[in-house]
């Protein structure tokens, strides 16, 4: 009896990882739609729920309890800052990649948005996020509480490699599902 309460437990695990592992993935599983629209259209049926994954520039993407608008996107090789000492460089043959976000809080319930949820791509690679110091053409960092019908901008940031072509980024609030919020494609062509 022992010997089979074992086996049915590691069983048990063993099947929880490979569902793990296969819901863990970017936007193109995501079984329910998200509804996109352009950033300051009016409410409504302005966005329309549709069969698109990812949204652009100056589009947003509302499901769950979040309304995510990508307002814009910029390259820096250096991140000026006003004190010298916080001035960051990219590293040789790098730069910074950094989306300006809106995040609309439009559930019932006070909400925490994280910008450590962002997964994101650079040409199909996988690219970690950066931590910057101080604020980006004055915005903060993307994260932190948001009350109930009420929002939050700032910026996430990204160390790519200079010449890159694709980004996709993809924000999942639920870390053990394949609810993945929102995700937004950005290519090179697009900065201006």
């Amino acid at each position: 009896m022992k010997k089979k309460s074992k086996f049915l437990i590691h069983s048990i695990i063993t099947v929880t990882a490979a569902v793990n592992l296969f819901t863990f993935t970017g936007c193109g599983t995501e079984s329910s739609k998200a509804k996109i629209g352009d950033v300051g259209s009016a409410s409504g049926n302005a966005g329309k729920t549709n069969e698109v994954e990812y949204a652009g520039i100056g589009q947003y993407i509302e499901k769950g309890n979040w309304k995510i608008s990508l307002l814009d996107a910029k390259t820096y090789t250096s991140i000026p800052n006003e004190n010298e000492f916080l001035k960051q460089e990219s590293a040789p043959g790098k730069e910074y990649l950094i989306l300006f976000f809106e995040a609309d809080n439009i559930s019932d319930e006070d909400d925490y948005f994280n910008y450590l949820y962002f997964r994101a791509y650079a040409d199909d690679t996988s690219v970690d996020i950066a931590t910057l110091m101080g604020d980006v053409d004055g915005f903060g960092s993307v994260s932190g509480d948001v009350a109930a019908g009420k929002k939050i901008k700032g910026y996430a940031a990204w160390e790519v490699d200079a010449g890159w072509d694709s980004f996709e980024v993809s924000y999942n609030d639920d870390f053990w599902s394949d609810k993945t919020t929102a995700c937004f494609k950005v290519s090179s062509g697009d900065i201006k």
